[in-house]
């Protein structure tokens, strides 16, 4: 009698459990149909709910976990700049401590920047080395464009180690960019003793103590602007100090890409259809001018500002440089 009693407490039981299994099922089959729907980076809802005006700081775990820190300036603009700082392991402490990335959006959009993996605010651990390649620099702007300002037209602003960059990029993603600003962009040379008869050329022109005088006051220069903006400690701080935990980016780079080694020079070919403006130093050692000048051959469309001064002169010469930008926007397409 008591079995008989109990036996539709215990069908419903059944019955309850079959319906919990097809019920999980079915939420599992959601969860894996949105994880390969959605992108892997989610918007940002801090940039997106911002305001023309807004300045955001913050930081995005891009799709391979790694998290990096990015500024942006919103200006309302259709088009966002996204400024590539220099290095491979450098920051954009100088570029912002100097008032430059302000003043930037200030007068011509909206400006993305961001320390790349491996340096300033972002994620600099050792265990990073092995990411250190062309492909995930080239994935973490993609990752930042799509967290932080999806369906934007993109205008790539390179400076040194950062216009190798933003070529590369263009290499391995060139879509949805509407121009280059490359400024004294690196060296694309593979062969170091055609890089060393370069700068030997700026030194022979001009004379060795001239350019070195020259470049130490630029130096100055750019230092004493960033001190109008930042103390020193703040300075210090924003570029941060290596650790021994830290991950050598320069070194990485070699290791997995020879990248220091390679001729890149036919990389240019994928920015020779977009508007493309490379500003350089005429006193420039590290990069000289003789090595942007080898560029023409490959964006014979592109325009070519020479400008007095070294490394820093985009910094030291902010005036002429950003008339030279008004120049170049206002003759693209790009609609900023």
């Amino acid at each position: 009698m008591t079995s008989k009693k109990y036996l539709p407490y215990k069908i419903y039981w059944l019955v309850g459990l079959v319906i919990a299994v097809i019920a999980t099922g079915l939420l599992f089959k959601i969860i894996v149909e949105r994880s390969v729907a959605e992108p892997l980076v989610s918007k940002n809802a801090a940039v997106e709910q911002s305001q023309s005006g807004d300045n955001i700081e913050g930081d995005v775990i891009v799709s391979d976990g790694v998290r990096l820190h990015y500024w942006y300036y919103n200006r309302g603009s259709s088009t966002v700049t996204i400024f590539l700082h220099g290095g491979p392991g450098g920051s954009t402490a100088d570029f912002r401590g100097s008032g430059q990335a302000l003043a930037y959006a200030n007068q011509f959009g909206s400006l993305l920047t961001f320390d790349q993996r491996g340096g300033g605010q972002s994620d600099r651990s050792a265990n990073l080395a092995s990411t250190i390649t062309i492909a995930r620099f080239a994935q973490d702007i993609n990752d930042l464009r799509s967290a932080l300002i999806p369906n934007k037209k993109v205008i790539l602003f390179g400076r040194s180690w950062g216009g190798v960059l933003a070529v590369l990029y263009a290499n391995t993603h060139p879509v949805d960019v509407s121009g280059y600003i490359l400024v004294s962009p690196g060296t694309f040379e593979g062969d170091s003793a055609t890089l060393e008869a370069e700068r030997r050329l700026v030194t022979t022109a001009y004379g060795s103590d001239y350019v070195a005088r020259f470049c130490q006051q630029e130096e100055e220069t750019v230092r004493n602007l960033a001190l109008e903006h930042s103390t020193a400690a703040e300075l210090l701080a924003e570029k941060g100090t290596a650790g021994e935990n830290d991950v050598d980016v320069g070194t990485a780079f070699n290791t997995n890409e020879q990248l220091f080694t390679k001729d890149l020079y036919a990389s240019l070919v994928d920015l020779a259809t977009v508007p493309t403006l490379v500003v350089y130093g005429q006193l420039d050692t590290q990069v000289p001018p003789a090595a942007v000048e080898a560029m023409k051959k490959y964006l014979p469309s592109a325009s070519f500002i020479e400008l007095s001064g070294c490394h820093g002169v985009v910094y030291a010469k902010q005036t002429e440089f950003f008339a030279a930008v008004k120049t170049f926007l206002s003759t693209t397409t790009s609609g900023l």
